[in-house]
C-alpha cells in the first residue's frame, strides 16, 4: 500500500470538479454565442443567461457527471486506488 497525504485525493477531486464546471460553462457559452449569432438573444445579457443556464438539469448533468466517483476519491488513502478510480473516468467531452 502506497500512502499519501490525506489532502491529495481531496485536491484532485476539487480540481476535477472545477474542470467539469468550466466544461459546462464552455458548452453553455458556445450555445449562447450560436443563439446570439442568429439574433435571438442580446449579447450584452450573457451573464444573466449563463446564471440561468447554470440552474438547468442539462448544465448540472455536465458539471456533476463525475460526482459519485469524486466522493469516493476523496476518501482514498492509497495512490494505486486513486489511479484505479481515475482510470474509470470516461474521457471528458472534447471542446471544438
Amino acid at each position: 500500500m502506497s500512502s499519501m497525504p490525506p489532502e491529495f485525493p481531496r485536491k484532485i477531486a476539487a480540481l476535477i470538479r472545477e474542470y467539469t464546471t468550466q466544461l459546462a460553462d464552455v458548452h453553455t457559452l458556445r450555445g449562447m454565442l450560436t443563439i446570439a449569432e442568429q439574433g435571438l438573444v442580446p449579447v450584452d445579457q450573457w451573464e444573466i443567461a449563463l446564471e440561468l443556464a447554470r440552474q438547468t438539469p442539462a448544465y448540472r448533468n455536465i458539471s456533476e457527471q463525475y460526482e459519485p466517483l469524486l466522493l469516493r476519491l476523496e476518501h482514498v488513502a492509497d495512490i494505486h486506488e486513486v489511479e484505479r478510480l481515475l482510470a474509470t473516468m470516461p474521457e471528458a467531452r472534447k471542446s471544438n
